[in-house]
């Protein structure tokens, strides 16, 4: 709804996590859901089943964590709880460098083109506040409506 975004997948970062994300694309899984939270600075949730963070929750991933990966605004990455384990189809996109995260958190893409949407995230009206289970919700949520493997 904001724009279009190409991004590039890392394999060389997450090459388990790349795969995951390559085969729920091609299933068409991400196809109408939404981004439906976003941190200004930090990070824009997406991808959940539930629309609210609650799904996916079910089957875990190992985490594969890079200190190699340059911290920067528009870095995709696999959400996780305080573990070592990522959900399997929530992913978040960085609105910040975050160098904090740097070796934290399982990085697989990088937005190449349309940077300019994640940058539109931080504008998008949202509800709640730090310290509210639904702080920062999108009001209303930036629905998805393709997201498509290249070569």
């Amino acid at each position: 709804e904001l724009g279009r975004m190409v991004w590039r997948l890392m394999p060389e970062h997450a090459p388990v996590h790349v795969k995951h994300f390559v085969d729920l694309v091609r299933q068409g899984f991400y196809d109408g859901l939404t981004i439906y939270r976003a941190a200004p600075g930090l990070i824009a949730e997406a991808g959940d089943p539930q629309g609210d963070g609650t799904g996916g929750w079910e089957r875990l991933m190992m985490a594969e964590m890079s200190g190699a990966v340059e911290m920067k605004m528009g870095l995709v990455g696999a959400l996780r709880r305080e573990s070592s384990l990522t959900n399997n189809c929530i992913f978040f996109v960085t609105l910040g460098p975050n160098d904090y995260m740097a070796g934290m958190q399982t990085f697989f893409a990088e937005v190449i083109s349309g940077i300019e949407v994640v940058a539109k995230l931080h504008r998008v009206p949202s509800h709640g506040d730090s310290g509210d289970a639904r702080a920062f919700f999108l009001t209303p949520p930036v629905k998805i409506q393709r997201i498509t493997i290249g070569r």
